[in-house]
């Protein structure tokens, strides 16, 4: 690849993250927070809001679970990578292994846009329920938070 190419590409994925960047949206919410798994996380108070909002993303979009730091982020990590027989006992998938080091992000995944037809739910909507570990189906992959 020539210089010139290589400067081309570079500057286009410049641009790429820029537009990501200006454009992505926080939401924030507290481990401690999550509801009994028994509940609905649609209606509890500290994700009522959150859910509202994912609702209206109906555009494919890229998420990712980023904790307050480096040493919180690879505590979960361990943690997940401890609990995978414990959640496969209670029919829960987890993603693979993290090998993310110096690195705050939990998981980072991508969502095509669309609503889901079964339950009126965005697919960004429903793809966070099912990390939260609050989808009726644990086979279906997900961090499974709240297990």
């Amino acid at each position: 690849m020539t210089n010139e190419v290589s400067k081309e590409i570079n500057e286009r994925l410049d641009r790429i993250f820029d537009f990501i960047s200006f454009k992505k949206l926080i939401y924030k919410f507290n481990l401690l927070n999550l509801p009994d798994v028994t509940a609905n996380i649609l209606d509890t108070d500290n994700f009522r809001e959150i859910f509202i909002e994912l609702n209206k993303k109906t555009k494919s979009c890229i998420y990712w679970f980023e904790l307050e730091n480096e040493q919180k982020c690879l505590e979960l990590i361990s943690h997940l990578n401890n609990s995978r027989e414990f959640l496969k006992s209670k029919s829960r998938v987890i993603p693979p292994k993290n090998a993310n080091k110096n690195s705050k992000v939990l998981y980072l995944g991508i969502r095509r846009g669309g609503i889901r037809k079964r339950d009126n739910f965005t697919n960004i909507s429903g793809r966070i329920v099912q990390h939260l570990g609050y989808y009726e189906k644990g086979s279906t992959q997900g961090l499974q938070l709240v297990h």
